[in-house]
């Protein structure tokens, strides 16, 4: 069931009713799609109560550290005992060799780098998944990776496959053969 979230009290009136028994009972996972947009929300209501338009502008550092308290919410609704999952979509950035010259493309989440500390505190894994073509015939494949040279990946379990196809069954199968491993 979605549920639509445009403001962080839409957020955090998600978070209240999480914590209801009617809700455990109804839900084992949570999907935040995208996790962007909900730091988006944090991020802007903030500025909001402060009354600025950058958090730089609020004195000795207090609108950061309020947009990572707002955010932080995401560590309350971990605690509730959900499956978590969280999706951003990803965005490239040409790395520079000083010595060599040699352009390198590194692909890293879309998150503010703030946000991403809060996250990765949450996570087991971050995937990087890609439409693959598979055959001659142009056929294509979802794949998830947990592993990629220059992309942006974490995984806990170190014997869970570096690629794996894109299903839920797939990543099940994986994680459970990971976990046995």
């Amino acid at each position: 069931r979605a549920v639509p979230m445009t403001t962080c009290s839409d957020v955090k009136d998600l978070y209240r009713q999480l914590k209801t028994n009617k809700a455990k009972e109804m839900y084992d996972t949570i999907i935040f799609d995208t996790v962007s947009n909900a730091y988006q929300m944090c991020y802007n209501y903030v500025l909001g109560q402060f009354g600025v338009d950058d958090p730089g502008k609020v004195p000795f550092g207090k609108g950061w550290r309020a947009i990572r308290e707002e955010f932080g919410i995401l560590k309350n609704i971990s605690k509730l005992g959900y499956g978590l999952v969280f999706i951003a979509h990803s965005k490239e950035s040409e790395i520079t060799n000083e010595k060599t010259g040699q352009v390198t493309i590194k692909v890293k989440s879309d998150l503010d780098k703030s946000a991403i500390a809060i996250v990765n505190e949450l996570v087991d894994f971050t995937l990087y998944v890609r439409k693959e073509v598979v055959d001659d015939e142009g056929n294509e494949q979802v794949f998830a990776y947990s592993e990629l040279a220059n992309v942006e990946t974490k995984r806990r379990l170190k014997t869970f496959p570096q690629r794996t196809l894109f299903t839920y069954e797939n990543l099940m199968e994986a994680l459970d053969a990971a976990i046995k491993e």
